[in-house]
């Protein structure tokens, strides 16, 4: 009898120790996943702008006059000054006379130190365009040529 007993004891202890999950639930849910997180990739940081390189300006960007033509011109030194009648101002873009404003249109060498301008004026109520050449004939001369004109010989003003 005492076996009968325990053997129903018995199996009572031997399925306790088993344990029985199935009243507390399944196991919660892990928060990450079990495969592993791809790593955000950094913004990539902005490359520095290179520093231009400085450059000069040409002498003769095109379409003005070369600088070494210009600056103030006068036949004589008397007419360096504002009033002189023979001043001519030569700029990037236009040439300034006594009462006479021309705006450079074209320019082309013709030669060593040589150009042939061609230029829109106003001046004194009317408005033109013509032709002349000028020359740089060394020593600070500048020489203007132009159709029915006797030539003329600058010097360069200081």
């Amino acid at each position: 009898m005492t076996q009968r007993l325990w053997l129903p004891l018995l199996a009572t202890v031997l399925l306790a120790g088993c344990g029985d999950d199935s009243k507390t639930g399944p196991a919660p849910m892990p928060t990450q996943s079990p495969v592993e997180a791809t790593p955000t990739p950094a913004a990539p940081s902005p490359e520095p702008s290179p520093t231009p390189a400085v450059t000069p300006a040409p002498a003769n960007p095109a379409g003005t006059m070369p600088a070494a033509y210009r600056g103030v011109w006068a036949a004589t030194t008397g007419d360096c000054g504002p009033a002189g009648l023979s001043r001519l101002r030569i700029e990037a873009t236009k040439l300034v006379f006594y009462e006479t404003v021309g705006e450079l249109r074209g320019i082309e060498p013709v030669g060593a130190d040589r150009y042939r301008v061609t230029l829109d004026f106003t001046g004194e109520g009317d408005s033109w365009t013509d032709t002349m050449e000028l020359a740089l004939d060394g020593d600070n001369r500048l020489r203007r040529e132009q159709q029915g004109l006797d030539p003329i010989a600058y010097i360069r003003c200081k």
